[in-house]
């Protein structure tokens, strides 16, 4: 599986799909992909996966006349939160009564993650960070965007994996 991060062209990874698919690999180049079930090694279900990647603002919420910077960023907390809410139904649809796992991804900055001095401060519209909490109850929810890895808000199953090479100079 292969998700879009800020630094990642939208474009160069949909071209790249067709060639990943032949090496059994996914790309998710942009939101709105439905939950799917990851396969074992052995081609029996693992896991029920919520592919969620890097997302620019108007692609969950978008422009809104009239409101101030306050009611703004509220709004899109809501409609990130609905997103994941909506997707984890989903995923449980999807998963009925097998008993597998639920994974979310993200590509987000949440709060209390501690930034590396590599990382820009990227705000998704006027939103600076996602709570932890506005989480759905999966799993395990594997984060990107900030490169140390990291446990977020003391849940064991909610962190950053962190960069494999070093982003700080």
């Amino acid at each position: 599986m292969v998700l879009a991060g800020n630094h990642d062209s939208v474009a160069t990874l949909n071209e790249s799909r067709d060639i990943m698919a032949f090496l059994n690999t996914t790309v998710v180049a942009s939101a709105g992909h439905a939950p799917q079930i990851l396969p074992r090694r052995d081609g029996t279900p693992g896991a029920v996966l919520c592919p969620i990647p890097f997302y620019v603002r108007v692609t969950l919420l978008p422009s809104q006349a009239g409101l101030n910077g306050i009611e703004k960023q509220q709004h899109l907390l809501a409609a990130i939160t609905d997103y994941y809410q909506q997707h984890y139904a989903d995923a449980c649809k999807l998963r009925g009564d097998q008993p597998l796992p639920i994974i979310a991804t993200g590509h987000l900055t949440t709060v209390g993650a501690s930034k590396s001095d590599a990382v820009r401060d990227i705000y998704i519209g006027t939103l600076d960070a996602f709570p932890a909490q506005n989480f759905p109850p999966a799993d395990y929810i594997a984060l990107g965007h900030i490169h140390r890895a990291q446990i977020i808000g003391g849940m064991e199953h909610v962190r950053y994996c962190g960069s494999p090479i070093s982003a700080e100079f």
